[in-house]
């Protein structure tokens, strides 16, 4: 195994490190960001009595993107701009992805080459398209190589995911209990004052 990581970090890595272009199909955004993203979603409706989603836009779709590997993610970005920086930008954890699946299709009488990522769930995470099959199939072989050789990194990242997750739920729970608290408090603040005027009338 050390062999076979040795030859990923010197003949792989530096392949998904510098990146390719590609389009984007498909993305679904549930990395270790949106834990934190829904965390404070949920906070905030706590507090603000609102349970409004905020979606992310899939105007991404279809659109040229430029995708990398860096600190056991794959991130993308478009290369359309706005203000100097990318229109989109999204990721697939390294440690959310089971397998990756390729197959062709032909658009208009021209071959076209797509790649996915899918969890183990058999959801589709993040589709792309190459126009090359020498490309799209570098990848392929690449992401599997990564699943396998990077194992045990992938493993301390989703015991760091979960161990976040629990922390974050427990905070939502103490927060849930102390506005529940506070309401009782309200509701029974007011019912005294009731009481105490109705015998200021009585006497």
């Amino acid at each position: 195994m050390e062999q076979r990581r040795i030859d990923f970090e010197n003949k792989i890595l530096p392949v998904l490190s510098e990146g390719a272009v590609c389009t984007l199909l498909y993305f679904h955004d549930s990395d270790h960001k949106d834990v934190l993203h829904q965390v404070s979603r949920v906070v905030t409706s706590l507090w603000n009595n609102s349970s409004k989603e905020e979606g992310l836009s899939h105007e991404a779709a279809g659109s040229s993107v430029m995708i990398v590997f860096e600190a056991l993610e794959f991130k993308w970005a478009t290369l359309e701009q706005v203000q100097n920086q990318p229109k989109f930008v999204g990721s697939a954890s390294l440690s959310k992805i089971h397998v990756c699946e390729k197959n062709d299709v032909t658009v208009d009488g021209m071959k076209r080459c797509n790649l996915a990522f899918i969890n183990r769930n058999k959801d589709k995470l993040l589709s792309l398209q190459f126009l090359e099959g020498r490309v799209r199939d570098t990848w392929y072989e690449g992401v599997h190589e990564a699943l396998a050789v990077l194992a045990h990194d992938i493993e301390e990242v989703s015991s760091e995911e979960n161990s976040l997750l629990y922390n974050q739920q427990r905070y939502l729970d103490l927060e849930r209990r102390k506005k529940e608290r506070e309401e009782k408090k309200k509701k029974m603040g007011n019912v005294g004052m009731k009481y105490t005027a109705q015998a200021m009338i009585d006497k």
